[in-house]
């Protein structure tokens, strides 16, 4: 819709996500400038910022514990307040949009063309298990991390996380170059399991070390996916097309979530640690179909 700023790698749009005959729906998206998209290092650079943003979130964290939580919480509501004020400043640009289909029939489209492709079908299921559930996973994890480890260790074993998922996506280009993609996903979620299983029956200050070393997975595994959803994905559902698969990865997460709590709840957190190291395994068998299938 309008450009409203660039650097020296990308450029910031003010852009509409609606479909053609939803209301608005405008948002913000960074893009990088075409010179710079095509080199590889450069991607992995780009992706890179996220991880590197949470990493200093975590030890932020880390530092101001001593302060309590009120204060954590408090300075987490400044960037908040910050985007808000910002977000006063756009200019509301005029919207001229053709209304060719219905958002119904699109979401319907996608839908059908996801269940038609046995191969998406399987890399959308395999993502949103290994995904939804590591993500409930890994945001439990901290409660496990805090019986172990001093309160203020707690950001720390976060940003360390953080730091060697940033270092993972770096290396996921040169990685999936040679042993490809779905090999990448059977060593991920097995090492996952093994790792989180030892961690669990350890017990001890050791174990959130052992827990980290999974993270070092976790860039490969998310490019690797990624990858293959995009390869299958169809030019007209694209965007669509995503949606629904991060939409099924909520599910996931949502319920994974629940029945950690569950249990955790039941038979103390030791269980529930283990229980959601567990979960992520059922993404193995999938992932491994689908190499054998069709690689």
């Amino acid at each position: 819709m309008c450009r409203l700023g660039q650097g020296g790698m990308a450029e910031v749009h003010l852009a509409n996500a609606a479909p053609p005959s939803a209301p608005p729906s405008l948002i913000v998206v960074k893009r990088m400038h075409q010179q710079h998209a095509d080199d590889p290092a450069c991607v992995r650079m780009f992706l890179d910022e996220a991880q590197l943003a949470l990493c200093l979130s975590a030890f932020t964290a880390m530092f101001l514990s001593p302060f309590g939580l009120r204060t954590i919480f408090l300075v987490a509501i400044v960037p908040q307040v910050l985007a808000a004020c910002v977000s006063l400043l756009f200019i509301e640009p005029r919207i001229h949009t053709a209304a060719k289909q219905k958002n119904i029939a699109i979401l319907k489209e996608a839908c059908i063309s996801i269940y038609r492709n046995p191969k998406l079908m399987l890399v959308v299921a395999g993502t949103a298990i290994s995904y939804g559930a590591g993500e409930a996973k890994f945001k439990f994890q901290s409660a496990f991390v805090n019986v172990l480890w001093p309160t203020w260790a707690v950001g720390l074993y976060r940003g360390i996380n953080h730091a060697l998922s940033f270092f993972g996506f770096r290396m996921a280009g040169h990685l999936i170059d040679r042993f490809k993609e779905p090999r990448i996903l059977v060593v991920r979620d097995a090492y996952w399991f093994l790792s989180g299983m030892l961690a669990v029956i350890l017990k001890n200050a050791a174990s959130p070390l052992v827990f980290i070393t999974g993270a070092l997975f976790f860039g490969p595994g998310e490019v690797a996916s990624d990858h293959l959803m995009q390869k299958e994905f169809t030019d007209e559902q694209r965007a669509t097309m995503g949606s629904v698969a991060s939409f099924v990865t909520s599910i996931v997460f949502a319920i994974a979530a629940f029945a950690i709590g569950m249990v955790s709840d039941r038979f103390g957190l030791v269980a529930g640690t283990g229980f959601s190291v567990c979960l992520g395994l059922a993404a193995l068998p999938i992932n491994l179909w689908l190499y054998r299938r069709h690689f």
